[in-house]
C-alpha cells in the first residue's frame, strides 16, 4: 500500500490524499477539495518495530545548497522526535520501551529511505510512500521537494512533518501542531507538540503490544529419553516443544502459563496421571492422559497455580518422573516427583514455567 500526502498549489504545506487501492482491493476516496475539507488520512497503522533505522537515499545528491537544506531538515526531524519520544516510554513485563530512529548499519537495515527531489508547482512539498502489511507499517521512504521548500526552517517543518506520518500519526491536532494541515496552521512550528507526542504514544502502546513478547528459552536437555511437553503462555500462546527438562514457559516476563501438555511419551511409560490447581477451580485431575491433550484451560486467562504428576508402566507399576515449576515471588521449585505438589496454593501466584524429565 502507499500513502502519500498531496497539497494543491499554491497551498504550502500537506493537504489532501490521493486515491489509492489498499491490500485487498479496498479502495479510498477521490482527491478532497483542500479548501474545504481536512485531509483524508489512514488511520490505525503503526510502526512494526520500535527502533526505525534509516538512511540517506544515495541516489540523489545532498551536497549542493538545495540539498544541505533538505539534509539539515532531516536531521533537526529525527533530532525533535527523538529528543520529545526519550521520557514517552510504555513499560512491560518490567522493562520500558519507546519509538527511536537511528541510523542504519550493517547489523540494521534500514527500512525508512529519506529522499528528495526538485520539481516546481507539482503541489507537493513531501510525501511519503509507505509499506503497509494488515497495520504494521513496513517501511517507508519520504520525499521532500527541494525546490518548493525554499528555507530551512520550512525544511526543518515538513521534515518533522512527515517523520510522524512514518510513526503512523494521522493529520490532526491544533494548528500549531506539526501535524495540524488546515490552511490556519503555522508553518514556523518545528518539532512535535504534545498533540504530537501523545499521537505517537498512542502508536507505541499498539506497537509494543505487537513487537514485544515474552521469550521462551529452553535450556539444555537433562538426557535423552524423549520425554517432550509444551505449555500455552499468557501473550505468546503456544509455545514450541521441549524436552527432557528443558524449560516450557517464559522465565521474568511476568506471565501465567496456562495449560501444558504432553507432546511425546517414550517407552516405558503406559499411562500418567496429572492434577492441576487452577485459579478459581482448584485441584483439576486428569487421568490417562493422551499425548497432546491440555492440562488447565484455554481462553479463560486463568493461572495454573501448582501440578502433581505420576507415571506408570503396562503393568501399573510407579515409574519415577521429576519435575520442577517456576513460580511468581519463589522462581524455580525444589525437584518434585511421582505425584509431590511442584507449587504453592492458596496465594494467588502463578506459574510461569515447568520442567519435566524422567531421571
Amino acid at each position: 500500500m502507499t500513502q502519500e500526502h498531496l497539497t494543491r498549489r499554491g497551498f504550502v504545506g500537506f493537504g489532501a490524499v490521493a486515491t489509492l487501492t489498499a491490500l485487498g482491493g479496498f479502495s479510498l476516496p477521490s482527491l478532497m477539495e483542500p479548501e474545504l475539507a481536512d485531509a483524508y488520512t489512514l488511520h490505525n497503522y503503526y510502526q512494526s518495530k520500535l527502533t526505525i533505522y534509516y538512511k540517506f537515499d544515495s541516489s540523489v545528491s545532498w551536497s549542493d545548497t538545495m540539498g544541505k537544506r533538505i539534509k539539515d531538515g532531516y536531521n533537526h526531524a529525527i533530532n525533535v522526535w527523538n529528543s520529545a519520544l526519550n521520557n514517552k516510554t510504555m513499560t512491560k513485563y518490567g522493562k520500558k520501551y519507546r519509538y527511536e530512529f537511528k541510523a542504519a548499519n550493517t547489523s540494521n537495515p534500514a527500512t525508512l529511505t529519506l529522499s528528495r527531489y526538485s520539481k516546481k508547482n507539482d503541489g507537493k512539498r513531501g510525501h511519503t510512500p509507505t509499506s503497509v502489511n494488515k497495520n504494521l507499517i513496513k517501511s517507508a521512504t519520504v520525499y521532500l521537494n527541494a525546490t518548493e521548500i525554499t528555507n530551512a526552517t520550512l525544511s526543518k517543518h515538513v521534515a518533522t512533518h512527515e517523520l510522524g506520518h512514518v510513526l503512523g500519526i494521522n493529520h490532526g491536532g491544533t494548528k500549531n501542531s506539526i501535524m495540524y494541515v488546515k490552511k490556519d496552521r503555522n508553518d514556523n512550528i518545528v518539532k512535535p507538540t504534545t498533540d504530537d507526542i501523545n499521537a505517537a504514544y498512542a502508536n507505541l502502546k499498539k506497537t509494543v503490544a505487537y513487537a514485544i513478547k515474552p521469550v521462551q528459552v529452553p535450556g539444555s536437555r537433562k538426557n535423552s529419553k524423549g520425554l517432550g511437553y509444551a505449555g500455552h503462555v499468557q501473550d505468546l500462546g503456544d509455545a514450541a516443544s521441549v524436552c527432557d527438562g528443558q524449560t516450557a514457559g517464559a522465565v521474568g516476563y511476568s506471565t501465567r502459563l496456562e495449560n501444558f501438555r504432553f507432546v511425546g511419551i517414550p517407552y516405558p511409560i503406559a499411562r500418567i496421571d496429572v492434577e492441576v490447581h487452577i485459579q478459581g477451580q482448584g485441584w483439576v485431575k486428569y487421568t490417562n492422559i493422551k499425548a497432546s491433550q491440555r492440562l488447565g484451560t484455554s481462553g479463560k486467562s486463568l493461572r495454573i497455580e501448582a501440578i502433581r504428576i505420576k507415571a506408570y508402566d503396562r503393568n501399573g507399576k510407579v515409574i519415577n518422573i521429576n519435575y520442577q515449576v517456576h513460580q511468581q515471588d519463589y522462581g524455580w521449585s525444589a525437584v518434585k516427583k511421582n505425584g509431590e505438589t511442584a507449587g504453592v496454593t492458596g496465594k494467588s501466584l502463578r506459574i510461569e514455567a515447568i520442567r519435566i524429565w524422567l531421571p
